[in-house]
């Protein structure tokens, strides 16, 4: 299906379920190169589609641009911010003392603030649930948020279409949701009515099990969900497909797409290996630098490679930017050599774009796999061991960092792929971007230099 044609399924669907004529969920995956502008085209057809929509981003930055480009497309526009982006709030820094998920940590800060103005240390009216106030309020057509927010979102109103941007980070999104059943029990007594509404809906719409109550993904059973993603695959179909779900896909393609040249080595990295390939890829990424008068992006196996590549680049009197633990966006674009490690904060949903790129793999083990019971349970109905998701999900990670530094489809990149398993995800997930590119094989990691 073209994107144009899109607008028309929504609403079609969306009065359908209305009108009780309809059980099934609509869900739209649009699939196509970071860069293709997948984002924008939604944004332009949104004007087209009848109700409520919430437009799902992974990070803050990019929520404000959704935000800023919606109204200047000529959009009413609510821009659904978290709790520490309310300074005169006494608790913005809070942290939650158990919870990763932002939506379990809202409704900790819940209690919290509760507690807090009945000390009096909290100014009333709360500057966050006055915003949630608003929000319930809000008669426009478009909610801008974030992933986490977004769920809250949808606990508290009816939504029609929800576009969820980065879409294979689905599953951990609703993953990591739990909520004690003493704090929902507090929420009830409280004098606030954001306090009891939220406890209301989580006794209605979430399951009980062992003094919990976990988010199911029956909060995703929109009448349409739009899933944006350069990198969807099968396995993540599993974690949405319902009974009767309708699925479309629409493939966002780039025009004048100039052919990229990657570099493929075949080494695969074993334990009595890795010490040594370490080595070799270090001295050719600073080699390459040093002889390349170009931008380069390095994609990081880990912290400990990254520091590693960034202290043998420094020592040679090269400037690099890396800094994992307060990135900055500016500073990466103005540096000529960035270093970006697959999980950091800067490695998503923004563009850094770099004329020649070394991409390595992170390996993400097993151990570090938290899924939720349901999932788990969908992927066995499904027949995809969770070993193999975790693995796509892993791939999808890397795919997606090296493509912050290749995004302007414009100009000829050089992707250099350090080791096999970097290609392999590559070719797993884009083989139509390896379609168009120029492929060579090289035998070692120091071969590469001879094409750069």
């Amino acid at each position: 299906m073209m994107l144009k044609e899109l607008p028309w399924f929504l609403n079609n669907f969306t009065e359908l379920w209305r009108s009780g004529g309809l059980e099934r969920r609509l869900v739209v995956v649009v699939k196509g190169l970071p860069g293709a502008r997948k984002t924008l085209g939604v944004c332009r057809i949104l004007r087209q589609v009848k109700g409520l929509v919430v437009f799902a981003e992974p990070r803050r930055k990019l929520r404000g641009w959704l935000a800023e480009t919606l109204r200047d497309m000529g959009y009413e526009v609510f821009e659904f911010r978290a709790k520490d982006e309310f300074p005169e709030c006494p608790l913005s820094g809070w942290r939650a003392p158990s919870s990763s998920n932002p939506l379990s940590e809202w409704v900790y800060y819940l209690r919290a603030c509760m507690q807090a103005r009945v000390s009096g240390k909290c100014p009333d009216p709360c500057p966050f649930k006055r915003q949630v106030e608003e929000f319930l309020g809000f008669s426009g057509q478009v909610i801008a948020t974030t992933h986490g927010l977004a769920l809250l979102a949808l606990l508290l109103r009816s939504v029609d279409v929800l576009v969820f941007d980065e879409g294979e980070e689905v599953a951990g999104c609703i993953s990591g949701v739990e909520i004690p059943e003493s704090i929902v029990e507090e929420l009830e007594k409280s004098p606030d009515r954001v306090d009891r509404l939220i406890a209301k809906k989580v006794r209605k719409r979430f399951y009980f099990e062992g003094g919990m109550y976990y988010m199911p993904f029956t909060t995703l059973r929109v009448p349409c969900l739009v899933v944006l993603s350069a990198t969807w695959t099968d396995e993540f179909n599993a974690v949405l497909r319902g009974v009767n779900d309708a699925w479309v896909y629409v493939e966002k393609r780039v025009r004048g797409l100039e052919p990229d040249l990657v570099l493929r080595c075949p080494c695969k990295l074993t334990d009595d290996r890795i010490d040594e390939w370490r080595g070799e890829v270090v001295e050719t990424i600073v080699e390459a630098c040093r002889r390349f008068r170009g931008t380069v992006g390095v994609v990081g196996r880990d912290k400990e490679f990254s520091m590693e590549v960034y202290g043998a680049l420094r020592s040679k009197g090269l400037d690099a930017y890396y800094d994992p633990d307060n990135p900055s966006l500016r500073r990466a674009r103005e540096a000529r050599i960035t270093i970006l490690t697959v999980g950091d904060r800067l490695f998503r949903g923004l563009s850094i774009d770099r004329d020649l790129v070394f991409a390595t793999y992170q390996h993400h083990p097993s151990s570090r796999i938290r899924l939720h019971p349901s999932i788990i349970f969908r992927l066995q109905v499904e027949g995809v061991s969770v070993g193999r998701f975790w693995r796509r999900l892993t791939d999808a990670m890397n795919v997606q960092a090296m493509f912050r530094f290749i995004r302007v489809h414009g100009k000829r990149h050089v992707v250099a792929c350090l080791d096999s398993r970097a290609f392999d995800a590559l070719e797993y997930f884009l083989p139509q971007y390896l379609y168009r590119c120029t492929v060579r094989e090289v035998q070692g990691v120091g071969e590469v230099l001879k094409y750069i």
